[in-house]
C-alpha cells in the first residue's frame, strides 16, 4: 500500500508492503446439494445446501436452469424457507422445493443469495470489487412423474414371517418405480403411501371376516433405494385359523399439491393354509405360489 503526503521537502511515497488484505465473502455453496427426500416433477421436498458465507440473515435460494452467469430461474420450480423445515444459517441452508407438473424432468442448479455477509454486514455495491452475494451454482436433480410399478422380486420373507400360533403367509415384494414411457425412476428417498380397503373372506369354520381398511399411510413400504425401488414388507396376511382373503391396495406418491398420484391398484388374494403356509397374489404381477 502507498500512501503521498507533503512535508517540508515536498510530495513524499510511503511505501507498506503486506498492510492490507481484502477478502472475498461471498456466500460459496460446497456440492452437493443433498435432497432429503428426492425430487420428481409434481413433487415437493426439502433440499439441504452446505457451504460458508452464506451470512447470519436469511436470503434467497433460486433453482436455475444455467450453472454460470446472471440466474434463469426454473419455470414451474419454487424454493421456499418459510416452510416447516426452512433454514438459513452462515453456513447451511435448508429450503422446500416445490416442482409443479409443468415443470420438466432434468438437472439444474441451486443458488444462494445472501443479505448479509458472514460478519451481519449488508452487501454494498463495489465496483472492481469481487465480493457479492451471489454463490456459484450446484445441481439439483428432477426426476420423472412416478406413472408405474413393476414387481421385480418377491418371495417367502424373513424379517415378518407370521408369528407362533397363527395361519397364513407373507412375503416381500420389491417393486421398481417407472415413469409414464416406463422407464425406472431411478431415485433415492421416494416416500410410496399405501391405502387399503377392508380384508373381507372366510374362516375355515365358515365364519365371516371383515377388518378394518386405512387411507394413505407413509412408512410401511419404506423408501426408493438410488434404483428407484422398495419393498412391500410383509405382503400376506396372518390370522388364527385357515382361511381365503381379498383386498385392493393403492399406491401413491404425493404430488405438489398435497394430494396423491396413484401409480397401482392391486387386487390382493391370500390363501392361509397353515403356519407360514399358503399362497399369494397380488393379481398383477405377483402370482399365487
Amino acid at each position: 500500500m502507498s500512501l503521498v503526503y507533503t512535508d517540508a521537502f515536498g510530495p513524499q511515497t510511503l511505501t507498506v508492503s503486506n498492510a492490507l488484505h481484502v477478502y472475498d465473502t461471498s456466500p460459496i455453496i460446497t456440492p452437493p446439494v443433498v435432497e432429503d427426500s428426492g425430487l420428481t416433477v409434481d413433487s415437493s421436498g426439502y433440499i439441504s445446501i452446505y457451504g460458508s458465507y452464506f451470512g447470519t440473515s436469511a436470503g434467497q435460494v433460486l433453482i436455475c436452469t444455467n450453472s454460470s452467469g446472471t440466474c434463469n430461474q426454473a419455470p414451474g420450480i419454487q424454493a421456499a424457507l418459510s416452510a416447516q423445515y426452512g433454514y438459513w444459517s452462515n453456513t447451511q441452508v435448508n429450503a422446500l422445493i416445490t416442482v409443479g407438473p409443468s415443470a420438466s424432468a432434468g438437472t439444474y442448479y441451486a443458488q444462494a443469495i445472501a443479505s448479509t455477509d458472514a460478519s451481519g454486514n449488508t452487501f454494498l455495491a463495489a465496483p472492481q470489487q469481487a465480493q457479492g452475494n451471489q454463490s456459484n451454482y450446484a445441481a439439483v436433480a428432477v426426476a420423472a412423474t412416478p406413472a408405474s410399478l413393476s414387481a421385480v422380486s418377491y418371495g417367502l420373507t424373513t424379517l415378518t414371517p407370521c408369528t407362533a400360533g397363527t395361519i397364513g403367509i407373507n412375503y416381500d415384494v420389491v417393486y421398481q418405480v417407472n415413469d409414464a414411457a416406463g422407464n425406472p425412476v431411478a431415485v433415492a428417498g421416494l416416500v410410496p403411501f399405501e391405502k387399503a380397503s377392508a380384508a373381507a373372506g372366510t374362516a375355515a369354520d365358515g365364519s365371516t371376516i371383515s377388518t378394518l381398511g386405512y387411507d394413505y399411510m407413509p412408512g410401511a413400504l419404506g423408501t426408493t433405494d438410488a434404483s428407484g425401488r422398495f419393498h412391500d414388507n410383509p405382503f400376506g396376511f396372518c390370522y388364527p385359523q385357515p382361511a381365503t382373503l381379498t383386498l385392493t391396495q393403492w399406491i401413491a406418491f404425493q404430488n405438489s399439491s398435497g394430494g396423491y398420484n396413484n401409480v397401482r391398484m392391486n387386487s390382493n388374494t391370500f390363501v392361509l393354509t397353515g403356519p407360514n403356509q399358503g399362497s399369494v397374489s397380488n393379481g398383477v404381477d405377483v402370482p399365487k405360489q
